[in-house]
């Protein structure tokens, strides 16, 4: 059994970070000289968290950066906001290792959008189980879910469309923070509590 390892984070155009791909240690210090962006990714975990503990992106991005509309990078010409990250994390059985996808795109505000983030695309899989279906994949308000507990009952390597539920969720709101957690889906439940609980920064 491993100990948590967050592998890798990537991010695109969130606050004064046009493109970053980071691989931790199991200790990091950020060295660098004013308005680098050292801050600014220590926030961007706090971020990517609280968009699964809080209902609502805006509410989010005001606890972590202030406002909503300080998100989105001034030094890019694109509204959209990139969070990707992998994740290896003990089980009873195997460890597991996860990947996260968020796009958020900054809409407003507007005469037709009081709120300024919507989530665009979402996606978690388990890296080393290619051949099954994404946990969660998301594009706009459409939504599929793996049904994990359906999986083990059927007990086959061959996944079926039985195996995924089709919903929706808001676009003010990730779908990792409305997974219910209970003992059928446990490999997304797991990842759920790992982001919500980042605890890798100290500013």
């Amino acid at each position: 059994m491993c100990a948590t390892v967050l592998d890798r984070v990537s991010i695109r155009n969130f606050r004064s970070i046009r493109e970053l791909d980071w691989r931790p240690e199991e200790l990091n210090v950020l060295v660098g000289p004013n308005n680098s962006g050292k801050t600014n990714l220590c926030y961007a975990l706090a971020f990517l968290a609280a968009t699964v503990r809080l209902d609502v992106l805006d509410e989010a991005a005001t606890q972590t950066c202030g406002a909503p509309g300080e998100v989105a990078c001034r030094l890019s010409d694109s509204s959209v906001i990139e969070f990707e990250i992998v994740a290896s994390l003990p089980s009873d059985q195997d460890d597991v290792r996860f990947r996260y996808r968020l796009l958020l795109e900054a809409v407003g505000p507007s005469p037709d959008a009081n709120h300024v983030l919507e989530v665009r695309e979402e996606e978690l899989r388990l890296e080393d189980a290619p051949s099954r279906p994404p946990l969660l994949t998301r594009s706009g308000n459409e939504v599929k879910l793996f049904n994990e507990g359906g999986a083990v009952e059927s007990a086959t390597e061959s996944w079926d469309e039985n195996l995924v539920i089709n919903t929706t969720a808001p676009s003010r709101q990730t779908m990792l923070s409305r997974l219910y957690e209970y003992k059928g889906n446990p490999p997304a439940t797991m990842f759920k509590r790992f982001v919500r609980n980042f605890r890798y920064y100290s500013i």
